[in-house]
C-alpha cells in the first residue's frame, strides 16, 4: 500500500496527507469539545448525590432494600419504611455504592 502511495504524483500525495491531517484535526476538535463541555452533574458520586430524587424500580419489603432509578442509573438502596415500585424517594445519605433513601411525599 505504501508503494502504491509513493507512486502517486507529488500533488496527490500532498493532497492525501493534507486531507488526512484535516480529518485527524476535526476528530481531535470534536473529542475535545465533548470532554470540555460535559455536564459535571452527570458524574456526581458519594455525598454529592444527597438530596437527589429518584423512583423505586423494585423493592423487597421484608429486607427493607431494593433498586432505585436515580437520573438514569440504577442504585441499590435501603429505607426504614416500606416502599413500592413507582414511589418517589430522596437520597438521605450514601454508604459506598448503597443509597439510604426516604419516601419523598412532595411532587
Amino acid at each position: 500500500m505504501l508503494a502504491a502511495f509513493l507512486e502517486l504524483p507529488q500533488w496527490a500525495q500532498v493532497a492525501a496527507l493534507a486531507g488526512g491531517g484535516l480529518m485527524l484535526g476535526a476528530l481531535w476538535q470534536l473529542t475535545s469539545w465533548f470532554v470540555l463541555n460535559r455536564d459535571p452533574r452527570d458524574y456526581r458520586l458519594g455525598s454529592a448525590r444527597r438530596g437527589e430524587k429518584g423512583v423505586v424500580v423494585d423493592w423487597s419489603p421484608d429486607q427493607a432494600r431494593g433498586r432505585v432509578d436515580l437520573g438514569g442509573e440504577t442504585w441499590t438502596a435501603e429505607c426504614r419504611r416500606p416502599l413500592a415500585p413507582g414511589d418517589r424517594v430522596r437520597v438521605t445519605s450514601v454508604n459506598g455504592l448503597k443509597l439510604n433513601v426516604s419516601a419523598d411525599r412532595r411532587k
